[in-house]
């Protein structure tokens, strides 16, 4: 099996060795290193924290009086 899975990784060929002992078993997996990266990102929402306010947040903002607000 060592030389099976040496030719194998040479070749860049997945080996799947399975073996069953009755109703237990054994799968093994053998390729080359296979490298994933992360494409999605990690946040997707925007930012939509008060200290940050985007354009529209602003404009309704200047509707109204935060002065009139503090009397009272």
């Amino acid at each position: 099996m060592v030389k099976l899975k040496r030719i194998c990784r040479h070749a860049n060929v997945l080996l799947i060795f399975a073996r069953s002992y009755g109703l237990t078993g054994l799968v093994r997996i053998s390729l080359k290193e296979h490298t994933v990266i992360e494409s999605k990102p990690k946040h997707f929402l925007d930012d939509l924290r008060l200290n940050n306010p985007w354009l529209e947040l602003r404009g309704y903002r200047i509707l109204f009086s935060c002065q009139s607000l503090l009397d009272f």
